[in-house]
């Protein structure tokens, strides 16, 4: 069967989705994290379905560090993997590390509504993402001199390093809106 053969259904690419997230050891790390960097990048709104319908399963990777920066009610979040929800603002911490530490702030808008990834009204986080980590390694191999042949890989993000901040919602937050039974 050829690529061109497949239908590319929603429920095809969730199972894609499954596959690549949820089977812990089934992929080397590079593998894994290319596929699934791949489907998040190609099918952005499928993703988020599948994730916010999977995230109770995909959990892992140790705490992150907290601070509550001031009093008052916090804004929910949830931890799946590298993957940081903040209502309803999803972010992708391995794919956002860069180089230099990477601080993202999550905001409200002037009416307090709307919560946005990006400066606004009102602070409800500030996420600060640590700079990518990189280790030597000896290949086993020898060059033309005999010496041992070493090179780089990057390591994958120590989410015990990541930091959120969380500041306390304003009062008027979720007033006016319907509440979940």
């Amino acid at each position: 069967m050829y690529d061109d053969e497949i239908e590319l259904t929603d429920d095809f690419l969730k199972t894609a989705f499954d596959w690549a997230f949820l089977s812990d050891g089934l992929f080397i790390k590079d593998v894994q994290h290319s596929i699934t960097t791949n489907l998040k990048n190609s099918y952005p709104e499928i993703y988020l379905e599948w994730y916010k319908e999977n995230k109770k399963f995909y959990r892992g990777g140790k705490s992150m560090i907290v601070t509550n920066v001031n009093d008052g009610q916090k804004v929910q979040y949830d931890v799946s993997g590298t993957l940081l929800e903040i209502g309803d603002v999803v972010i992708d911490l391995q794919e956002r590390q860069e180089s230099t530490q990477k601080v993202i702030d999550v905001c409200l808008d002037n009416q307090l509504k709307t919560m946005r990834e990006g400066l606004g009204a009102w602070y409800v986080a500030t996420v600060i993402i640590p700079p990518i980590q990189n280790e030597v390694y000896d290949t086993g191999k020898l060059d033309e001199n005999d010496d041992p042949i070493y090179q780089t890989r990057t390591l994958p993000l120590d989410m015990s390093k990541v930091e959120v901040r969380l500041w306390g919602l304003p009062v008027e937050y979720g007033q006016g809106q319907p509440t979940e039974e």
